[in-house]
């Protein structure tokens, strides 16, 4: 079987299960870019075409996310290497049950999120992309599918790839008792990144391995090294003291900014983006939270300290649109707000996690791109106590809800960046106007 572009223990792999010497289980780990998935799903492919009527599952925890990124490149890239793109014709890729070859082998695709079907039958070999998402049950449960009665048993193997995790992960427990063996790959395995005869990066990897070398912490660790490390689970598990400064206070000559998150919960900052160089670095000078207060007296206290922090100098202020909702008790929270001498522009909803990944991206690279006052402790608490939620051992890219108060000011944070600096704002000529007079006597550029 040709390996093609296949290195490392890929390619250790590739013939092992050639020779029918493989594992009963292996999983693959490396940081994303190692062309892992690629890789095993290409294996596979080659196996496929010289060994007739093979059941060969391709599964991860659930069915969008395998149809969405492993299906996508199976179709995409594998495929046509052989010139068999006609093994994906005739059915959309979102429906699809498998793949036929023309000598009898069937790949039978499905997530364990609905796993009826996909856990009712047998297959000579089982490829779970992403397996550090699933439980240990659903990996034991795996095993016991593998190994058709009748069938020769040197080529059934239960195939995982992920990017590192936890180390207190069940894969990583499994690695010390034994029973797991865990195979690296690294960058220099995909060829789009390292050029073998020159012995060195290609312009696409020397750009892509300058970015992760620029991060810092368990991030580094593991989108670089490859190294699978506890963070405990905080979110922005790089940002420290390099991110507090006093230097970050309010200057008359930069735009300013506010934003609020309100309800029983509320919390407010005030920032500016100051350009540095070609790169703009973003300013916190002021914060306010507030829990169990209307809405009424909560705008005067804002007031109160945008007049503390920044002559009530604001060029745009923006809140959540859930304080526009009528409720059965009373006004809305804006109404109020404007009662008070508070007006605010709705923000759109953007995506909470491409939020925090923006949030991340300003305090992980080196020098940082966010400075916080000192005065902000509210905001300061929040970035180092924001969790992931933790799912069966695992942090998982999903924050623990409710976690008030810190949850409050990272909204506000990751919504008010996205609206400026961001600039993810919502297409409409009322927003595209100039900056209109967001508070009663406020003085508007």
């Amino acid at each position: 079987m040709s390996t093609l572009e296949i290195r490392g223990k890929l390619a250790d792999f590739a013939e092992q299960l050639a020779t029918g010497t493989v594992p009963q289980e292996v999983v693959f780990s490396g940081p994303a870019g190692t062309g892992k998935t690629y890789a095993i799903l290409l294996i596979l492919h080659l196996l496929s075409l010289e060994h007739p009527n093979l059941r060969i599952l391709i599964a991860r925890k659930t069915r969008n996310a395998l149809t969405e990124s492993v299906l996508v490149t199976y179709e995409k890239e594998v495929l046509p290497v052989t010139g068999h793109q006609g093994i994906a014709e005739g059915v959309m890729r979102r429906v699809r049950q498998s793949y036929v070859y023309p000598n009898g082998t069937e790949w039978i695709v499905g997530g364990l999120d609905n796993d009826t079907k996909i856990l009712s039958t047998s297959y000579d070999i089982g490829f779970v992309n992403e397996c550090i998402e699933l439980d240990l049950i659903d990996w034991e449960t795996l095993t016991g599918r593998i190994g058709r009665p009748g069938r020769s048993h040197n080529r059934n193997i239960l195939i995982g790839d992920t990017n590192p995790g936890d180390s207190g992960h069940w894969i990583k427990k499994r690695e010390k008792e034994g029973d797991l063996p865990i195979w690296t790959t690294t960058h220099r395995d995909n060829p789009g990144l390292w050029d073998l005869e020159k012995n060195d990066w290609t312009e696409a990897g020397a750009r892509y391995i300058g970015r992760l070398q620029r991060m810092t912490g368990s991030r580094r660790k593991r989108m670089l090294e490859g190294q699978w490390v506890t963070t405990e689970g905080a979110w922005f598990d790089t940002f420290g003291p390099q991110h507090i400064s006093e230097n970050a206070e309010y200057n008359h000559i930069y735009p300013t900014y506010l934003a609020v998150d309100n309800g029983v919960h509320t919390g407010a900052l005030w920032f500016q983006i100051v350009p540095r160089g070609l790169e703009k670095i973003v300013h916190v000078f002021g914060d306010y939270y507030s829990v169990r207060i209307p809405a009424y007296q909560c705008a005067k206290e804002i007031l109160k300290v945008s007049h503390e922090r920044c002559q009530h100098m604001i060029d745009e202020a923006w809140t959540d649109p859930a304080g526009g909702a009528h409720n059965a008790i009373g006004p809305t929270l804006l109404s109020e707000y404007e009662r008070a001498g508070l007006r605010l522009r709705k923000w759109p909803k953007p995506d909470v996690l491409d939020g925090l990944m923006f949030i991340e991206s300003l305090i992980s690279i080196t020098p940082p791109r966010i400075y916080i006052h000192p005065r902000c402790v509210h905001t300061i608490d929040a970035l180092n106590n924001y969790q992931r939620k933790q799912h069966n051992g695992q942090f998982i890219d999903e924050p623990v809800d409710p976690q008030h108060p810190y949850e409050e000011m990272i909204d506000t944070l990751r919504c008010g960046l996205m609206v400026t600096l961001a600039n993810r704002r919502p297409r409409s000529a009322k927003v595209a106007k100039t900056a209109r007079k967001a508070v009663e006597g406020y003085r508007v550029r």
